[in-house]
């Protein structure tokens, strides 16, 4: 009969075998798996940012976006935007402007591409 400690190391040897053969399995497999993008699929122009018209819920007749950070052929991974909403059946005349960094999320793929709008912020032309 075997010594219970032998088998015991036995057993952790072929633990880290097995462990470090995944490790590696999973560094070679991974990179090909789709998981995360290339950040250069995430880069848009200026136009395809402003095309976005709809943020957390609200439609905006017009945006205006500007590139931040890093610029690669005229193409952005961030903007800070503002759009313009006009609410219905008030009675009068009254702009909502809409503040926000527009944050793609995957390749452009006309107004309904994935994005992330955070910093959002409503308020009114004329009120500080």
């Amino acid at each position: 009969m075997s010594d219970p400690g032998q088998q015991d190391q036995r057993g952790r040897q072929v633990t880290r075998v097995v462990g470090a053969a995944l490790l590696v399995a999973t560094a070679v497999v991974c990179p090909s798996c789709g998981g995360s993008q290339p950040a250069s699929v995430r880069f848009w122009t200026e136009t395809q940012a402003e095309s976005i018209r709809l943020v957390r819920g609200t439609p905006l007749e017009t945006t205006n976006c500007t590139g931040l950070g890093e610029e690669r052929d005229s193409t952005y991974r961030r903007f800070r935007c503002v759009g313009v909403h006009w609410p219905k059946n008030l009675g009068y005349p009254l702009p909502v402007r809409v503040r926000y960094v527009l944050n793609p999320r995957g390749t452009y793929r006309g107004p309904s591409s994935s994005y992330l709008a955070t910093r959002v912020s409503f308020d009114s032309f004329g009120v500080p």
